[in-house]
């Protein structure tokens, strides 16, 4: 077709600590457009802290022999006070933003995914500014091209803090996690990462798509620069159904959950939310996860809202008798989706 485009941005998460037990060689680069490899932390006076067996040069060689791209990412869960030491001096943050771009040419990346989680204040805003159009400069100067991604949360609590006229131009990408909507720290039990939200009556956090309807109609971001996470696992509750008290709280990997189908555990479909769970036979345990189905749906909002695509958490959570059940239905979905894309307001449910 002469009015074909390229496929979607698709993008997996690959955690180093599990480089032992899933070598890059196990990474199906078919499935991928890049890979992103976390997490390294901003360091005392600007320094990088790079974990013991991060560099993998392997792994950087074998993507760019599949013509794919691998970006590093910078942060991860809880490093708030990391970022926010760092580019609070601007003495340390120029030092930083050095030292990064050298990592990145050096090492042979091919860009950088910034993951504060989160900023959270008016100072950290603004230095939040700085620091990703310090570093945008420092990348350019490099005469490559060299992509720069930010990670977001899915609402406004942590959303407000990003300065996003400031931030869009300097950005390819807004990876938006819309996942976690509920976990430990919740009132009640609740789905993962619902595609829709239950009805008004119940007390839910948000969905997929109040996550994106935010960033793309509130917040203004275009949608060829938003990309939906998805989540490669799931969690738990000792609570009987949806929408329960509860007092524990668990997580595990896809490829975890889905063998209790049928051994102890009944898989229900929510219909309103789009988004399977489990239940247990015999006993006050709830799993919340995603299959193939939602996760197909969830490709089929991208396609249907024009969005730029997924990034995954994370490449290794799907992994059963040696395929990637998930990634797949995104591949088949995504990677191969050759359909003219023409930019439309978000569908309406």
């Amino acid at each position: 077709m002469s009015d074909a485009v390229a496929p979607y941005f698709v993008e997996a998460a690959y955690p180093m600590w599990y480089g032992s037990v899933y070598p890059p060689e196990s990474i199906p680069l078919d499935y991928v457009q890049q890979v992103g490899h976390v997490f390294i932390l901003p360091g005392a006076d600007g320094a990088l802290v790079v974990p013991g067996g991060f560099v993998m040069p392997q792994l950087i060689e074998r993507v760019h022999a599949a013509n794919k791209k691998i970006l590093v990412g910078v942060g991860g869960e809880g490093s708030h006070d990391e970022f926010a030491s760092m580019v609070a001096d601007p003495t340390d943050r120029a030092t930083f933003v050095q030292n990064l771009t050298d990592f990145v040419v050096g090492q042979g990346y091919d860009g950088v995914e910034i993951d504060w989680e989160f900023p959270h204040t008016d100072t950290d805003r603004e230095n939040l500014n700085a620091l990703m159009a310090e570093l945008r400069a420092s990348l350019d100067t490099t005469g490559q091209d060299l992509q720069l991604n930010i990670c977001v949360s899915a609402g406004a609590s942590f959303g407000r803090w990003i300065d996003v006229e400031t931030i869009t131009p300097l950005v390819d990408y807004y990876l938006v996690m819309t996942y976690s909507f509920h976990g430990g720290w919740s009132t009640q039990s609740g789905h993962n990462a619902p595609l829709y939200s239950p009805p008004p009556e119940v007390n839910d956090p948000g969905s997929v798509d109040e996550g994106i309807r935010y960033w793309a109609e509130t917040r203004g971001v275009p949608q060829s620069q938003i990309v939906l996470g998805l989540a490669f696992y799931g969690i738990s509750f000792d609570s009987e159904d949806l929408y329960q008290p509860f007092t524990s709280f668990g997580q595990a990997h896809y490829s975890d959950i889905q063998p209790l189908i049928g051994n102890g555990y009944t898989r229900h479909w929510d219909n309103t939310c789009q988004v399977p769970y489990l239940t247990q036979d015999d006993g006050p345990v709830l799993w919340s996860y995603d299959d193939p189905q939602s996760i197909g749906l969830k490709c089929d909002y991208v396609i249907e809202n024009d969005l730029a695509g997924v990034v995954i958490w994370e490449v290794t959570g799907d992994l059963i008798d040696g395929q990637h059940e998930l990634l797949k239905v995104v591949a088949d979905k995504l990677m191969l989706n050759l359909s003219p894309r023409a930019y439309l307001p978000i569908v309406q449910k």
